[in-house]
């Protein structure tokens, strides 16, 4: 065999090898920019939910005892990531729970939530938002095929506290 023929394979198979390394280098790096944005964006949803949870706790302290402060900052930046790695369905989500706690936050300034039955309007109101939001992350992010019907913070219809509530006495 002659000289020309075995450098010539072997150059070729060479080049062959260093393309191959350079594919699965691109798939590589695509494949994992794919998971960290996907990482980032459950990171969005997860605290998108966990502040929703406490704003609306402070929502609950403040209406029962007008003093809780409200940690705005926190939900911000919650929005802020969420529309950074979010989809606009996500993106929709969070904004309808960011609208209906500002209704929620004036209405509680105006003094129009101050009993039970008004308290669990807005109550109802902030966790279906949450839920619409829970259920939008977890097609978007999980893959998850099935709904969640049941709010986080499910709670009976007759509060035994409430002394205005015929039904529990």
């Amino acid at each position: 065999m002659p000289v020309w023929q075995i450098a010539t394979s072997s150059a070729a198979g060479s080049l062959i090898a260093l393309i191959g390394v350079f594919a699965g280098v691109v798939a590589t790096t695509r494949t994992q920019r794919r998971h960290w944005a996907r990482d980032k964006l459950a990171e969005a949803c997860r605290d998108i939910v966990q502040e929703a949870t406490r704003v609306q706790r402070a929502f609950l302290r403040r209406r029962e005892d007008g003093a809780a402060q409200i940690d705005w900052v926190a939900w911000n930046q919650a929005l802020s990531s969420l529309w950074l790695f979010g989809d606009d369905r996500l993106a929709r989500a969070a904004a309808r729970m960011d609208e209906t706690f500002f209704l929620v936050n004036h209405a509680i300034r105006k003094g129009e939530i101050a009993d039970l039955a008004s308290w669990r309007n807005a109550r109802d109101a902030m966790e279906s938002d949450r839920l619409a939001f829970i259920n939008y992350a977890r097609r978007g992010v999980l893959n998850a095929k099935l709904t969640i019907r049941t709010p986080l913070n499910s709670r009976p219809d007759v509060d035994p506290r409430d002394p205005g509530d015929q039904t529990s006495q």
